[in-house]
């Protein structure tokens, strides 16, 4: 939790570079961490987020960049060197240190991401308590072990 305060009060731009899929939570048993599920609500509008979060709708990229999820799309093939090209591009022409721009934007918003992000801890470890999470997990290493199993591949899985 103090990772996650940290970014929202941090003094400088905060870049998060992803390549690569993302996974579900409901489908593993847990909870959207560290108060996604009400930012992806904020970003995207609560009916979506619900379809998005509880029911595992898988989406593309280009869709989550107009929902709002994410700023920019980068080519797949030289990922990193594109990004770490943007964001050298910004340096030349900001100032790099944004702060009085992230904290009037963030102002506002950090208590209830804050109480969020309580809120999803208390969650989530509900659900451990409960078992749903070791439960889901045994469900889906058996799926994929039948579905390596059919195709030929030997695996070992265990948990």
């Amino acid at each position: 939790m103090e990772l996650f305060r940290s970014m929202i009060d941090h003094r400088k731009v905060f870049v998060l570079a992803l390549n690569g899929p993302a996974s579900f939570f409901n489908s593993l048993g847990l909870v959207p961490e560290f108060g996604a599920a009400r930012t992806f609500a904020q970003s995207m509008g609560v009916r979506r987020a619900n379809d998005f979060l509880m029911f595992g709708h898988k989406c593309s990229v280009e869709q989550m960049e107009s929902w709002g999820l994410i700023n920019r799309i980068s080519p797949a093939e030289s990922f990193h060197e594109h990004v770490l090209s943007f964001l050298q591009e910004q340096l030349e022409v900001n100032d790099g240190n944004s702060v009085e721009t992230k904290r009037l934007q963030n102002a506002p918003l950090r208590g209830e991401r804050m109480l969020a992000m309580f809120d999803a801890a208390h969650a989530l470890s509900e659900r451990f308590v409960q078992g749903v999470p070791m439960e889901q997990f045994r469900r889906k290493t058996k799926q994929l072990s039948k579905a390596s199993k059919a195709r030929g591949v030997k695996t070992k899985a265990s948990l």
